[in-house]
């Protein structure tokens, strides 16, 4: 947690001080494997957010930049990170007085001809340990689905203790993120 409002500056350094740190976790590209490759912490939702190649095209734009996440009141830094191996972003999410830091690093891209996605890891200093992944798929039938899969534990005792709170907080999140992406799509 940071007190108010993080400048850029701040936030600059702390991708910087991620860059040369591995993620805080054992099982990278769990979340792109069918139900998270059968692990027990594994969940995944998902929402018919349009239909056609219009849709799904828009809903990858969307997904490259970060609509979903901005869509809850969360910052993403830098701005125009790209989804791409490697690139590693600060996310935040003020929280009252505070605002929420959680350092993530994209660990997997899928680019496919009616399938787009990527997964991001946690670097040290986030409030989680694992992973998440934000699938945008273009159905046989037309339909446009957006699915995210979550295979991530509490990462220290605050999270630990706060367990119900925060397993709320994190499933308004993932709604949050689930229809930000179908209003960027609708508003199209």
């Amino acid at each position: 947690m940071y007190v108010g409002r993080p400048s850029d500056a701040t936030l600059d350094a702390l991708v910087d001080r991620t860059n040369a740190r591995d993620v805080t976790y054992d099982h990278v590209g769990s979340t792109l494997e069918p139900r998270g490759g059968g692990r027990p912490r594994y969940r995944e939702d998902h929402r018919d957010i349009g239909h056609g190649r219009a849709d799904f095209e828009r809903a990858v734009l969307g997904l490259r930049s970060w609509v979903c996440h901005r869509a809850i009141g969360a910052g993403v830094h830098p701005a125009d990170a790209p989804i791409a191996v490697g690139t590693d972003v600060i996310v935040s999410l003020p929280v009252g007085p505070f605002t929420a830091l959680a350092p993530d690093r994209v660990v997997a891209v899928v680019e496919e001809a009616d399938r787009v996605a990527f997964a991001y890891g946690t670097l040290p200093g986030h409030p989680e340990k694992g992973e998440e992944c934000y699938s945008v798929e273009l159905r046989p039938d037309g339909v446009v689905r957006f699915t995210i899969g979550v295979d991530a534990v509490p990462g220290n005792v605050v999270m630990w203790l706060g367990g119900p709170v925060v397993l709320r907080m994190q499933r308004q999140a993932l709604q949050g993120y689930l229809a930000g992406l179908a209003e960027f799509v609708a508003a199209g």
